[in-house]
């Protein structure tokens, strides 16, 4: 791509060659949004904080006996009714960071409409001669058409584990998927990205739940999984590589 360079004076001053791949996309607002809320969820320090009860340095002996003075009933001085106690389900320091996938962060991974085909493969396959396709190819990567980019928001990736392989055995394939992607979307996007024919879409949501490993203690996320059924004839092939 060619542009023309003007000078401040309003002057042309020659011209500058600038990369297809990363200035010649499609511009997608859904995509800018995304990646400017990312930036602005990480420049937050999140240092704010505040004292609860535990963290405020008074007695927590009963300030007087439960019954017979005609106050209210009342314990430690360091509850948050008090001036000076604690601070009840107050801010405390944590990262304000958000997930933004790979392909929305970096220019290359931007797919635009008419930007060719896209494999379900890693580029050293090429090397070997295992990214060859055909009806009757064992370990083909099929084709995917870039006819619509939304189709990427539906279709995350393919999951590749003991039982997605055992599934491929009845023809069907495992992808994760987002979390609000409906059966008729997820067909409409398999059947679009890899040219096949769907006949049915199952689809489960892994719940997210706390774990703890070597004393920290996170959170899995949820995970939305699709499984696909394939018509006779077609196939996907995605366990050899990505």
């Amino acid at each position: 791509m060619e542009l023309k360079v003007v000078s401040l004076d309003g002057k042309a001053a020659g011209s500058v060659e600038l990369p297809d791949a990363i200035f010649g996309l499609e511009p997608r607002a859904d995509i800018l949004h995304r990646c400017v809320r990312w930036q602005l969820a990480k420049r937050q320090r999140g240092t704010h904080d505040v004292k609860n009860r535990g963290e405020i340095h008074r007695t927590g002996k009963k300030m007087y006996r439960q019954k017979g003075t005609g106050s209210a009933r009342h314990g430690s001085a360091r509850v948050n009714l008090f001036r000076g106690g604690g601070r009840s389900f107050g801010p405390t320091p944590r990262s304000h960071a958000i997930d933004l996938p790979g392909r929305a962060q970096y220019p290359e991974h931007r797919r635009a409409p008419g930007a060719g085909h896209q494999r379900l493969r890693h580029p050293a396959a090429a090397d070997i001669g295992a990214d060859q396709v055909g009806a009757g190819s064992i370990g083909g990567a099929f084709q995917m058409s870039t006819t619509d980019p939304r189709y990427y928001d539906v279709i995350i990736s393919p999951v590749i584990t003991e039982k997605a392989t055992l599934a491929s055995e009845r023809n069907q394939v495992m992808f994760k998927v987002a979390r609000r992607a409906t059966k008729p979307q997820i067909k409409e996007a398999v059947e679009k990205l890899f040219d096949v024919k769907v006949k049915s879409v199952n689809t489960h949501v892994r719940k997210g739940k706390i774990k703890a490993f070597k004393g920290t203690i996170g959170e899995q996320s949820e995970v939305k999984r699709a499984i696909v059924t394939l018509e006779e004839g077609h196939k996907i092939d995605v366990t050899t590589g990505l």
